[in-house]
């Protein structure tokens, strides 16, 4: 394994562009620290107002910076605005929030395990959580935001069952599966970053996680995967179906049930024509909107409709002159 590795590490960016890409990614970095200096001067979160969270069609805003220009320091797959909607109308909870992420005296664990799911799509495996703070304690952590990506990286290299369950239980006090999501990241990240340490000791922590992807990206379900294309079930019993969607009339199903929590709380009419649907979103504004699988089978007239609604946003960029997309799977 050690040889394998050693091999992969030679052989990766020969030609120095994806470091040349982090650089970039770097400086960008240094530039929302200084455009949002939070941790720096906690004070300046009391000035946040709702157009610095988020604004449509502003390029500026925190989660523009957070989901799009720093894009290259780990991926955030969102899928719609109104999921930073959410942190505009509960501004005074994200600002608590973001109080605590920057919060020195505290540990890692306990900014992501701070209540997140106040804020609707917030909660979960916290990728959000992860990525704010990444952006303020890059030399701290590894940006890969998904647990079981870390997961599957730590076995990549290496690190055994038995290294994470003594760290597990020397940090915490427990087995690794009773840990809660923030103390599982802690974990996985401290033993990411000693391995690291001792392998790769002049690689910064950004340019470690890109070679961890495209090095070890074998065994990670692919995004189409994960929506439902090959034979892998994901349960959805909550909403009533035992799989992700597979085809486009149960996108069309899945829509029928979450359209209130998505911001369309009244259906006026779903054809066979395109666009698929009609419906009033909760500015009381008609809306057209196309349901697809995937958001790239999207192939009408972009004019023609307001929204995209699919199960899986597979662009990492969306196309210009799209519709706006909006991914079910980030939903649940």
């Amino acid at each position: 394994m050690n040889e394998q590795f050693d091999a992969a590490a030679r052989s990766f960016d020969v030609d120095g562009q994806i470091k040349k890409e982090m650089e970039e990614a770097r400086r960008l970095l240094e530039q929302f620290l200084k455009k949002f200096p939070f941790r720096q001067n906690p004070s300046a979160i009391d000035e946040l107002k709702p157009e610095n969270l988020f604004e449509k069609g502003n390029p500026d805003s925190f989660f523009q910076w957070l989901e799009y220009k720093l894009k290259d320091c780990g991926r955030l797959f969102i899928g719609s605005r109104f999921v930073f909607d959410s942190a505009v109308e509960r501004i005074d909870d994200f600002k608590d929030l973001l109080r605590i992420a920057v919060d020195d005296s505290k540990e890692i664990h306990e900014k992501i395990d701070a209540p997140w799911e106040k804020i609707k799509f917030f909660g979960g495996d916290k990728h959000i959580a992860k990525k704010i703070i990444y952006c303020y304690y890059s030399d701290k952590v590894v940006p890969i935001f998904k647990t079981e990506e870390i997961e599957h990286f730590c076995e990549a290299v290496g690190i055994d069952e038995t290294e994470i369950k003594n760290e597990s239980l020397a940090r915490f006090g427990r087995d690794y599966e009773n840990l809660s999501v923030g103390e599982k990241w802690q974990i996985l990240n401290v033993l990411l970053l000693n391995f690291k340490s001792k392998k790769l000791k002049d690689w910064n922590n950004i340019y470690f996680m890109h070679f961890l992807y495209k090095t070890f990206r074998g065994g990670i379900p692919s995004r189409a995967s994960e929506a439902g294309i090959s034979k892998q079930i994901i349960p959805l019993n909550k909403w009533g179906l035992l799989f992700a969607p597979r085809c486009h009339e149960e996108v069309l199903y899945m829509f029928s049930v979450l359209h209130k929590d998505i911001g369309f709380p009244y259906i006026v009419q779903i054809g066979v024509g395109y666009p698929d649907v009609t419906a009033i979103n909760d500015k009381g504004e008609t809306k057209k909107i196309e349901i697809e699988l995937l958001a790239s089978q999207f192939d009408h007239d972009p004019k023609g409709c307001d929204y995209i609604v699919c199960w899986e946003n597979d662009f990492e960029e969306k196309p210009m002159n799209y519709p706006e997309i909006i991914a079910l799977r980030d939903y649940l």
